[in-house]
Formats: structure tokens, C-alpha cells, sequence
């Protein structure tokens, strides 16, 4: 009984140890994206709870309780721009879906009227015991290259027209003279 007992003690403190050892991997992965400028979400389970997201995804909302809350309840309005539905699908299928210039509407909170964000994103299932037991969110904000991109277009076009609109009044010029 006493070999019993010592055995179960020895049992108790390895698997405590492992999960010390766990925790304390957890949170090396956590200081980690902390320091990283992506916008990182670790969700859970079908509801997508946050378990964890680091201090550049909660810029993008700021006020907002989101650890430890359903998405859809924390950020409503990616309900209605179609997020929670890739997130679904993403987890559903284990699938990594990979989103590219995609405009975000952000909805006016305090001084800040409602604007849109452009970000580059993965939607990636991760597994535990060979089922996805989430989905992890990197995003990174690639506004100011889609306004840099936009203003040279619109640049360019304007540009074009003036040129078209030159070759326009030389010709009807030329036509004068003849």
C-alpha cells in the first residue's frame, strides 16, 4: 500500500509537472505575440470564444471586453460583414483561409467616426487530439498600402484624361488650320 501510494504521488507531481511545463509554454507563445506587430486572436470551440488575443487586435477595438467572449457577441459587426460565416467554414473544414486587401467596416466609437481598415489575413484551424479545437486570426493592416494604391490610380486616371484631353483639343486645333 505504501508502494501504491508513493507510485500515485509520483504520478501526481509528473503530471502536474507537465502541466506547469504547459502553462508555461502558453505563456512564452503569449509574450511572444505581444511583441509582434500582427493583429493575433486565438478563438475556441464552435462560438469562437477569445481565448486569447494580444494588444494590436485589441486596438482595433478599443473599449471592448473580448477575452473570454463569443466574437460574434464581442464584435457584432463581423456577424454582418461576413467573418463569423469564414470562421464557421474554417473550422468546420480545417481549411486555412487566406484574405487579401480585405476591407473591414469599423463602426464609430468615441471621437472616431466609422471608418474602413484594409488587412491582409489567416484564418487557421488548430488541432488538439486530432480534432480543430479553434481557429487562430494573424492579420496585419495594410491600409495605408491600399490608399497609397488608390491614390496612385486615381493619379494615373486623372493623368490619362488630361493627356487624352490634350491629344483632344491638338487634333480639333489641327483640324482648325487645314
Amino acid at each position: 500500500q505504501v508502494l501504491a501510494r508513493r507510485q500515485n504521488e509520483a504520478l501526481q507531481a509528473e503530471v502536474l509537472a507537465a502541466a506547469r511545463r504547459q502553462v508555461q509554454e502558453r505563456e512564452m507563445f503569449y509574450q511572444l505575440f505581444e511583441q509582434t506587430p500582427a493583429a493575433i486572436a486565438l478563438l475556441r470551440e464552435p462560438g469562437h470564444r477569445i481565448e486569447y488575443c494580444n494588444a494590436a487586435y485589441e486596438q482595433f477595438f478599443p473599449g471592448r471586453a473580448l477575452r473570454g467572449r463569443p466574437l460574434a457577441e464581442a464584435v457584432p459587426e463581423a456577424v454582418e460583414q461576413g467573418f463569423i460565416a469564414l470562421l464557421n467554414t474554417v473550422f468546420q473544414t480545417g481549411d486555412t483561409h487566406f484574405g487579401s486587401e480585405i476591407a473591414y467596416v469599423l463602426p464609430a466609437s468615441g471621437d472616431e467616426p466609422e471608418h474602413t481598415r484594409y488587412f491582409n489575413f489567416t484564418y487557421q484551424a488548430y488541432r488538439e487530439d486530432g480534432q480543430v479545437a479553434g481557429v487562430s486570426i494573424f492579420a496585419y493592416d495594410v491600409t495605408a498600402q491600399v490608399h497609397a494604391r488608390q491614390q496612385t490610380a486615381a493619379l494615373q486616371a486623372q493623368v490619362l484624361a488630361n493627356s487624352q484631353r490634350q491629344v483632344q483639343e491638338r487634333a480639333t486645333l489641327y483640324q482648325v488650320f487645314e
